[in-house]
């Protein structure tokens, strides 16, 4: 379903993860991620096929039109040009095709038993407002509908957090207090590396382009975002050492004290954000280390 392929663009943030991989000495881990893009029809390059378009090369012609990718970097983003096989284009796309109705920019907010069995033997009353400023905060445009069976499947934390507002105001008082008890990660931290004055467009390629292991619990991707797609910048800067509190903030101190002295220009551009997808390789770190979070609803 998910037509998952090589990546077939291998862009100046691959490359430069690869060399970065033969400093390390691990070169011979290096690979090209398994993706679920469209490149164009194998035995022709993703080069030559860029941007064209052909016909549903996945269901035997019952999905939807595809162009092949271009390598703009906007995967995460939402690929504009038809090229990622997302949802849309295959799970939902063909259960609408057979039938079924998606209910786009709708917002559960409540789900109760009906007939007060609290273990669902009757079915689901399950109440929606549209995901608008009107439906969120006023109210407006509600609906009420039944059903026989429920499978919650808003990635982890959306069903975590609508799981736990059903449990605690006793819509179904039977989820387990062990919600939210150790949640397993993977271990994600991401690492940017900017280059204001590089020649290369670090926004090029898929947004996940290859990868290394640099030891057996460690391994890094090579992550992009589409050229314009500069405030995540914002979030970046200098890399503090020293242990979390108190005394953070003053390894931070000291780290942006040695960039500016360094070169005050470039330390300026280095903090704004103007630029940064097509300066940047975010290394995308996780880690098979044990570990796990313990997640709860509270308010801010």
């Amino acid at each position: 379903m998910l037509g998952v392929t090589t990546n077939r663009i291998i862009a100046p943030a691959d490359h430069h993860l690869k060399r970065m991989a033969a400093v390390a000495g691990c070169e011979d881990t290096w690979y090209p991620t398994e993706v679920s893009i469209f490149f164009g029809p194998e035995g022709e390059s993703a080069t030559s096929a860029a941007g064209s378009a052909h016909a549903d090369p996945y269901f035997a012609g019952e999905g939807p039109k595809r162009r092949s990718c271009i390598g703009c970097g906007g995967c995460m983003m939402g690929c504009r040009h038809g090229a990622k096989n997302s949802l849309d284009k295959n799970y939902l796309y063909l259960a609408e095709k057979h039938g079924a109705q998606v209910h786009a920019e709708t917002k559960v907010i409540d789900v109760v038993p009906l007939n007060g069995k609290a273990d669902g033997a009757d079915g689901y009353a399950v109440t929606t407002v549209p995901s608008t400023f009107a439906g969120l905060y006023l109210g407006l445009g509600k609906r009420r509908v039944t059903c026989q069976s429920i499978v919650f499947s808003g990635l982890s934390l959306g069903t975590q957090e609508l799981l736990f507002h059903l449990r605690d105001k006793g819509s179904l008082p039977n989820i387990s207090n062990a919600l939210g008890k150790r949640v397993r990660t993977n271990a994600e931290s991401l690492i940017s590396c900017r280059m204001p004055d590089s020649h290369d467009d670090m926004s090029k390629g898929i947004a996940i382009g290859s990868g290394i292991h640099i030891d057996e619990h460690t391994h890094i991707e090579a992550t992009r975002y589409p050229a314009g797609s500069d405030f995540m910048g914002l979030l970046f800067t200098a890399m503090a050492r020293g242990k979390p509190g108190w005394t953070r903030p003053f390894s931070w101190l000291k780290a942006m004290a040695k960039v500016v002295a360094a070169n005050p220009r470039r330390a300026l551009k280095f903090q704004l954000p103007w630029g940064f997808a097509k300066e940047t390789i975010i290394f995308l770190c996780m880690q098979t280390a044990d570990g796990h979070l313990n997640m709860k609803l509270k308010r801010l």
